[in-house]
């Protein structure tokens, strides 16, 4: 299995205690080992977090989040963190470009009622937070049966495909469903949606004709490139439903992606899209 730095920090956090009780002690946990002491500006303004009172589905949320700041503050990095999951740290977006801007959602599990942050690195060192929470039927996601026979599902392990809508409207709908209010400003992006063909195993789901933990393995890169130029590389987590999608805002002058996909048992994958052809 590969390992990067995020994931060993990640595996560090699997050690704190979840709980509804305890969310505001977890995130202060996670945060204090994710930004090591670091100032942050909670319910900062220019973050809006996408996240569900109640989740209908706790395999499969999406969650997210629009950033808006202004035209002199860069984007570094991009955190998803869902407190009381075992894998809090869920996803993290590694900008590759100078952008002050950043819309994204993702389908994730949610192991029971968490608190929900979203996290904004900026190239001036800065950290700034939008925090929310959501209500599950607490059964525990995470360790649910596959909803697929692990061997059948190998068998279309790496496969992607790509859905284009209009960002304004997409970003709306997603923020309505979310709850949320989408920030008053008219977008022009893509909102372009991968989904990926991939088990996702947690390592904490049992096989139920064997009654064996099934080993984890979950996307652990995705590589996007639009035109040919690196945009982010997201590193994944056991919270990323099965079969999970990924929705990003591109620039309209977007006419091709290339989504390189690595899992952790270290198969890769490479897709290219022309957008114009949907």
């Amino acid at each position: 299995m590969r390992m990067t730095s995020l994931s060993t920090c990640f595996a560090a956090l699997l050690a704190f205690p979840s709980g509804p009780a305890l969310a505001g002690e977890a995130w202060d946990d996670i945060s204090s080992m994710l930004f090591e002491g670091r100032s942050i500006e909670m319910q900062a303004d220019g973050l809006e977090l996408h996240a569900p009172y109640r989740a209908t589905d706790d395999t499969r949320v999406m969650l997210g989040g629009r950033i808006e700041l202004p035209e002199d503050v860069i984007i570094r990095k991009v955190y998803l963190v869902i407190d009381e999951n075992p894998m809090p740290v869920s996803a993290v977006f590694d900008m590759k470009q100078a952008t002050n801007h950043f819309a994204f959602d993702a389908s994730m599990r949610l192991n029971g009622p968490s608190g929900i942050h979203l996290a904004v690195e900026t190239a001036d060192g800065r950290i700034l937070v939008r925090e929310g929470a959501s209500k599950t039927s607490g059964l525990g996601a995470c360790a649910a049966p596959p909803g697929t026979d692990p061997v059948t599902a190998l068998k279309t392990l790496g496969q992607m495909t790509v859905q284009v809508a209009d960002s304004g409207v997409a970003t709306q709908k997603l923020a309505k469903l979310a709850g949320a209010s989408a920030m008053a400003k008219e977008s022009a992006d893509r909102r372009v949606e991968i989904t990926f063909d991939h088990p996702s195993h947690s390592g904490l789901q049992m096989d139920q004709i064997t009654l064996l933990f099934l080993p984890a393995r979950y996307i652990e890169t995705v590589d996007l490139k639009a035109n040919d130029q690196p945009v982010f590389s997201m590193t994944g987590s056991i919270s990323l439903s099965e079969n999970p999608s990924l929705a990003v805002d591109l620039s309209p002058e977007t006419a091709a992606i290339t989504v390189h996909m690595v899992d952790t048992e270290g198969a890769e994958f490479t897709r290219q899209f022309s957008l114009d052809q949907g």
